[in-house]
């Protein structure tokens, strides 16, 4: 069996499995990929997470081997409750 088909079906293993709140699919999954992060809306390029993650802006990439990557479901769920969060409480400048 190929090692990247091996490292692919390890990731996809909770993708049916709904997440803590019913949500299905791919955010049912323990590990999330870039492409998951794309759908989740958080667009970004290497770089930009990388700086992000290395000024506690975005949660940590998990080595998994080689050269890929993954982040753990649960700290970018909190991170964008967080962000919910933040945006509830933000004042942004006044218009008129």
């Amino acid at each position: 069996m190929h090692r990247s088909y091996d490292m692919k079906r390890c990731l996809e293993t909770a993708g049916n499995v709904a997440d803590q709140n019913g949500r299905p699919g791919s955010l049912g999954r323990l590990l999330l990929t870039r492409s998951d992060l794309k759908a989740l809306g958080i667009p970004g390029t290497n770089v930009t997470l990388l700086r992000n993650e290395q000024r506690g802006r975005f949660p940590r990439r998990l080595r998994i081997g080689g050269t890929r990557v993954c982040w753990d479901r649960a700290e970018v769920m909190q991170w964008l409750d967080e962000r919910r969060a933040e945006r509830a409480t933000h004042r942004y400048a006044d218009y008129r």
